[in-house]
């Protein structure tokens, strides 16, 4: 029980004594304070930083019309099959002679919002164009590296942390595609979400170009073949006038064919050919969210943090000195 009422006093004497020596503990929360104020404000001033939050739009309704012809005409004629399939019995054999064509539509895609946008994405989740830009805008100072190979790398890391998110959950929805990264300069970022956005729906135009004419060389000579094999074919079964007459028929059908000159002179008249009037999607720059995540809070932080261990500190220098002021003066008794 002594021990008990000996351990209150000594606690009520320490609230005593702090509560004499408020001041100076007061003062000693307050020089902590002013020490780390003179050591942030002499640190580099931090710049800053905001997440910036850029919308990625297909194109609208209004230039989707630009390829309904196209379109249309793919629709129609690639929906059927160009040419038959003969048989031709001989005794108890059956001999196919396949002459059949693939659809159009096995190889040529309709060119609507969702396969642009979908083209949009994928050039960008390549990375490639990013670390151009990042490049280009200086995005990463190319002098603080010794190394061209960290300089890269270093590039290489920025470009993929740069996010490409759908917030969009419903697969029946357009996706609703958005770029987010942490960016200290606006500006800077303005500039190269512009060029971002140029440089995709290029590359991406040019895929399309490029790849429809490959297409285009594909079929013709699909269908050259077609007709050496229809000539072979009539060759070899000259004996077969009714057949003949069909395979002939049916050679003429493949040789004034216009399916593909039609469908390369429609596809002439969508946007493609138009660099400045070509867009598979667009980065909505001008409404680029940017949410402020300033150095100020960590600051803050620092501060309060200071602040409570300069009050402990200050608590604990009290209780010493004045425990060391008592025993000085029972010694001296």
């Amino acid at each position: 029980m002594k021990k008990k009422n000996s351990d209150e006093i000594d606690l009520i004497d320490i609230f005593i004594v702090i509560k004499q020596n408020f001041i100076k503990v007061l003062l000693i929360t307050i020089v902590f304070i002013f020490l780390m104020f003179i050591y942030l404000i002499s640190q580099k001033s931090e710049q800053i930083s905001y997440t910036a939050k850029t919308k990625i739009l297909p194109i609208s309704t209004f230039d989707v019309s630009d390829y309904s012809a196209y379109n249309s005409y793919l629709k129609e004629y690639s929906l059927k099959k160009q040419y038959k399939l003969f048989k031709k019995n001989e005794g108890d054999s059956n001999i196919a002679f396949n002459i059949g064509t693939p659809n159009l539509i096995d190889n040529f895609n309709l060119i609507n919002k969702k396969i642009l946008l979908d083209l949009f994405i994928d050039k960008l989740k390549e990375r490639e164009i990013f670390i151009e830009a990042i490049k280009k805008f200086d995005l990463v100072n190319e002098e603080n590296f010794q190394f061209q190979s960290e300089y890269e790398n270093k590039v290489r890391e920025i470009a993929n942390r740069i996010n490409i998110i759908n917030y969009t959950n419903e697969p029946s929805l357009i996706p609703d595609w958005n770029l987010v990264f942490q960016v200290t300069n606006k500006d800077k970022w303005d500039s190269f979400l512009y060029y971002v956005e140029d440089k995709t729906n290029e590359e991406v135009r040019k895929y399309l170009i490029e790849n429809f004419n490959r297409l285009v060389s594909h079929e013709n000579n699909l269908k050259n073949y077609k007709i050496e094999d229809l000539d072979v074919l009539i060759q070899n079964n000259q004996s077969d006038s009714k057949l003949q007459e069909k395979l002939l028929k049916d050679k003429k059908m493949m040789i004034t064919d216009q399916s593909m000159k039609r469908l390369q002179n429609l596809f002439i008249t969508t946007p493609l050919l138009d660099k400045e009037k070509f867009y598979a999607s667009k980065l909505i720059v001008h409404s680029t969210e940017y949410n402020i995540k300033t150095q100020q809070t960590s600051k803050k932080v620092s501060l309060i943090s200071i602040a409570i261990i300069g009050f402990i500190f200050g608590i604990i220098y009290v209780i010493i000195f004045n425990s060391v002021k008592n025993r000085a003066k029972k010694s001296n008794l």
